[in-house]
């Protein structure tokens, strides 16, 4: 069953339709000047259906092997409609289904940012385009995939629709934490599915744990 949350006037994101690639987005999908100035210089902006379909056909997804750092965001501001269930796998033996309070509590209105994430350094096995296919697979329902972090995206019923952007950036996770900041700063909360505030390494002991193994 869906939920209506908050409604929020706004426009319907263009797609054109293919049957190799999916739902592709024909513009920038961000519509509020605040979202374009959090995410300037963020490319992409894949669908999760067509990313699903490129994994399903063992390509690759289309991001450089880099770290960096990626959003999710909704296909346009609208309303926020949640499942009861979930259509996320399981991690660690932990269930990722999330009451249907915490969603509501947790939804920002008035932006179409909903995630924030982060890869590891350069040349680490976590890159942009591992970092995003493991975030896929467990939207997915796959079991054991390391991305449990975000789960609350897989109650949206937009889940299928939302899109996918990132940059390449060496200091991902001082750039994770610039962005939730400035996210904070304006909506004093932060996206949707981003359950913890990041925050820098100390130079000293600087090194990529990813959020999936605390």
């Amino acid at each position: 069953m869906a939920v209506r949350v908050a409604r929020i006037p706004g426009q319907i994101q263009e797609v054109c339709d293919s049957s190799d690639w999916g739902p592709l987005v024909s513009t920038n999908p961000l519509k509020l000047e605040a979202d374009r100035k959090l995410l300037d210089g963020f490319e992409g902006w894949l669908a999760v259906s067509t990313l699903r379909n490129r994994i399903q056909r063992g390509e690759r997804l289309g991001m450089p092997d880099e770290a960096g750092v990626y959003a999710v965001v909704l296909p346009s501001l609208g309303d926020g409609r949640f499942e009861d269930e979930t259509s996320a796998g399981r991690y660690q033996g932990r269930n990722p289904r999330v009451s249907r309070q915490e969603l509501q509590t947790a939804w920002v209105p008035n932006t179409q940012v909903v995630y924030v994430g982060r890869t590891g350094r350069r040349g680490g096995g976590r890159h942009l385009e591992k970092r995003i296919e493991d975030l896929v697979r467990f939207g997915q329902g796959e079991d054991g995939v390391p991305h449990y972090g975000g789960k609350r995206l897989w109650h949206l019923s937009e889940r299928e629709n939302l899109l996918v952007g990132w940059k390449v950036t060496e200091n991902s996770t001082g750039e994770e934490v610039r962005l939730q900041g400035q996210f904070k700063a304006r909506h004093r909360m932060l996206p949707f599915a981003n359950e913890r505030e990041e925050h820098a390494d100390p130079p000293s002991t600087a090194r990529f744990v990813s959020k999936d193994e605390s």
